[in-house]
């Protein structure tokens, strides 16, 4: 049955990593560069408000269930005012900044802000049902989304109108009634929680304010820098660069769901209750995501342009060579998501929270002083520059902590990775480096995965 569980939500990832493929695809195919842009730029918005709008409400609740914290009487009253109260806030926010930069897709921006509660809605539901490790019900959850994008940009082709209008529609159509089954769903739970007695909202918001906000910071420097091209340069920029940024942001769906439907609960039980499981199962897991990353990298780095032009088309050349730079941000991605989940607890929160704020300030000041000089290049150099510095921040933090020291076998794997793909080689001898890089990585993750078998986490 936790093989079947595991192999559900693998496969649910597989095709929610697919719709957001396609949605990429269906865009540069079949709609303007321009209207192209418009979408990754109010969708970056979007997922922005999304986060404020959760402010760290489903994270929390995670860690209380799984550290076994004494939940008060009031706690989800309180909980469920914030959420509503917030939401209504960022949908304002979210047509006020829509509509000064892009007043022609009022009807667009408008399906955005009840798409960011649906995603808001999904996000606090699959929070409850992951503590039963109710894993299917999750995966069904996390495709309506995506699911939704596919089938709305389809129709749009479809009923051909300017501004994504059908698309629009569609959304706002579904979504609405989506949002209302959940409603009538978890009525009788939403009537217990209005009974409960009433606390003191203050403290709770300020409970959450550290969990929202490395949710919010997270998504300001990952999500921002296409919504900062879109604002600061040209939607023509957003596109291109949206397309490879968000290319490999599709991928790192896969493994960050892994971590956060899976792991998540699981890692911080044992950071509280058995350490060395914990201290195990973090560097094998370190250091098989950055054996698989650097695999990562050398397969994107050189199908980029095969990749780009089969699906995207040839209008969007410019985005092969922002994708060929980009691929870098791989392992500290990965990085990233995996210890962030560890950190994610009121142990390391402020840790994690500082190393997040700098970051992010770090990410627009870059952002603002380049992209009007640089264009496509200063969000490219703010990237970089962000997910490099965040990961080594974050790794420093648990390995001080716990004196764990990774394997230095599998960083010099990523240097030769990063050799072969950026240093000119006669095409033998890179190909003869390649073969080698193969050959290590696969041992290395045979030797790892062999130990997470012998554990059975």
């Amino acid at each position: 049955m936790r093989i079947f569980n595991i192999g559900t939500l693998l496969l649910s990832q597989v095709l929610s990593l697919l719709f957001n493929f396609f949605v990429q695809i269906i865009l540069a195919k079949y709609y303007g560069i321009n209207e192209t842009g418009t979408y990754f730029s109010l969708i970056s918005l979007m997922n922005i408000m999304s986060v404020v709008g959760l402010f760290g409400i489903n994270k929390y609740y995670i860690y209380i269930k799984s550290a076994n914290v004494k939940i008060d009487d009031h706690l989800m009253k309180n909980l469920m005012f914030i959420y509503i109260f917030l939401n209504i806030f960022c949908g304002l926010l979210l047509f006020t900044i829509g509509y000064i930069r892009f007043p022609d897709y009022i009807l667009f921006i408008i399906s955005c802000i009840v798409l960011m509660i649906l995603t808001n809605s999904i996000a606090i539901i699959s929070s409850i049902i992951q503590i039963n490790d109710r894993i299917i019900n999750i995966s069904l959850l996390h495709l309506i989304v995506p699911f939704l994008k596919v089938s709305g940009l389809l129709l749009g082709i479809m009923f051909i109108g300017r501004f994504l209008t059908t698309y629009s529609i569609y959304i706002l159509l579904l979504s609405t009634s989506i949002i209302i089954l959940f409603v009538l769903l978890y009525l009788w739970k939403i009537k217990e929680i209005i009974k409960q007695p009433k606390g003191k909202i203050k403290n709770t918001f300020k409970i959450l304010i550290p969990y929202a906000l490395l949710n919010i910071f997270f998504i300001f420097y990952t999500q921002g820098n296409t919504f900062y091209l879109g604002v600061l340069s040209s939607t023509n920029h957003a596109a291109y660069f949206g397309i490879s940024y968000l290319f490999l942001n599709t991928i790192f769906i896969f493994p960050t769901a892994i971590y956060q439907k899976i792991l998540a609960h699981k890692m911080i039980y044992f950071l509280f209750n058995n350490v060395y499981l914990f201290k195990l199962y973090y560097k094998t897991i370190q250091e098989l995501l950055i054996v698989f990353s650097g695999l990562a990298m050398l397969c994107i780095y050189f199908l980029s342009e095969w990749i780009i032009v089969s699906f995207f088309g040839t209008e969007y050349k410019e985005s092969i060579k922002i994708l060929k730079v980009l691929v870098v941000i791989i392992p500290f991605r990965l990085i990233t998501i995996s210890i962030g989940t560890i950190l994610s607890n009121d142990k390391y929160i402020k840790n994690r929270l500082s190393i997040e704020v700098l970051v992010t300030i770090l990410n627009i000041i870059i952002n603002f002083s380049l992209i009007p000089l640089l264009g496509v290049n200063g969000a490219i150099i703010s990237v970089i520059v962000t997910e490099i510095i965040i990961a080594i921040l974050f790794e420093r933090t648990v390995n001080h902590d716990f004196d764990i020291k990774i394997n230095k076998s599998v960083y010099l794997l990523l240097i030769q990775c990063l050799f072969v793909m950026f240093i000119k080689f006669n095409l033998i001898i890179k190909v003869i480096l390649i073969i080698v890089i193969v050959l290590i990585a696969f041992k290395i993750i045979f030797d790892r995965v062999r130990i997470l078998w012998k554990r059975q986490m």
